[in-house]
């Protein structure tokens, strides 16, 4: 059975909150997609099955938001991938955000 839709990570920027939700599919995949409070004109939004290519649907820019939530169980991809980045982003608010 697969499990119900939840937001894995939620980030703030001036314009709105972007979010990527995620569902179980079995106990070893997951499923990932993107919602926008943006109003920009409502497309049709991938499923994407790994969460590096989750993050990869937020944009080039989304680690310059603010993180806003962080689903526990995630935390830790989250800190690992962001740690690699470059560029004048808060690591600070990102590393409260998810250690």
């Amino acid at each position: 059975m697969m499990e119900q839709w939840q937001t894995i990570l939620r980030v703030k920027g001036a314009a709105g909150t972007i979010s990527l939700l995620a569902r179980q599919r079995d106990s070893e995949q997951w499923e990932y997609y993107r919602t926008s409070s943006i109003n920009t004109a409502q497309q049709e939004q991938p499923i994407v099955h790994t969460f590096a290519e989750a993050l990869s649907l937020l944009g080039q820019s989304w680690k310059y938001l603010t993180p806003e939530y962080i689903h526990p169980q995630f935390k830790q991809q989250c800190w690992s991938l962001l740690s690699k980045q470059s560029g004048m982003f808060d690591r600070v608010n990102w590393r409260r955000a998810c250690l």
